[in-house]
């Protein structure tokens, strides 16, 4: 019987595949998924606050608009 040989090494192929994929996925950084990226300030990496258009926490964008550093950038008050 030669296809319930073909059937029975389809089987242990991917049984073999099986136990490697666990590992294969313990192996990789903690941060490798796509579920962790974050968008942080391009400077100095503040995970919170951040404005998109400019890549930039509400904090630097702040300091650079003090600065004089945004053109056309003004305070409202």
């Amino acid at each position: 019987m030669p296809a319930a040989d073909a059937g029975d090494a389809a089987a242990a192929d991917l049984a073999a595949i099986g136990d490697e994929l666990p590992q294969q996925l313990r192996r990789r950084p903690r941060d490798a998924g796509a579920a962790r990226v974050r968008n942080r300030d391009s400077v100095d990496g503040r995970p919170r606050g951040h404005l998109r258009t400019f890549g930039l926490s509400r904090v630097r964008m702040r300091r650079h608009a003090h600065a004089g550093h945004l053109p056309g950038m003004t305070k409202s008050s």
